[in-house]
């Protein structure tokens, strides 16, 4: 939105830019389900957290794909993800589950096979 009002400044022939910007929803979540630092720091019940499994839903999860691919990975080898099936697009990201089904890494697509983007820990 920001380079597009940049753009529509720049077509007319002089600057222009945003006041405000409110994203309301990124992925599942929703501005209404937000809840404000005050809300939180006033209750007794536990803090509403989503597990990174449940946050991540949206994308696609593979196993590993070796008993020792996760040790692999964690120690920066790449090959394990080559034994996965190749990516749909080419800005899908997914999920990588270790033995007992949590996500241990996230990767993303780099032309027609995976990257590391990121580890998590055990």
């Amino acid at each position: 939105m920001r380079v597009l009002a940049a753009d529509l400044g720049a077509a007319l022939g002089t600057a222009a830019h945003l006041e405000t910007l409110r994203r309301t929803e990124v992925g599942s979540f929703r501005i209404e389900d937000a809840r404000t630092p005050d809300e939180l720091s006033g209750a007794d019940a536990p803090l509403p957290l989503l597990g990174v499994r449940d946050a991540l839903a949206g994308y696609v999860a593979f196993d590993v794909p070796t008993p020792d691919g996760l040790a692999r990975l964690r120690r920066g080898q790449q090959d394990p993800l080559a034994r996965l099936p190749a990516p749909q697009r080419g800005d899908q990201t997914a999920l990588v589950l270790d033995g007992a089904g949590n996500v241990a890494a996230v990767i993303e697509a780099a032309g027609p096979s995976w990257r590391l983007v990121r580890l998590l820990a055990p």
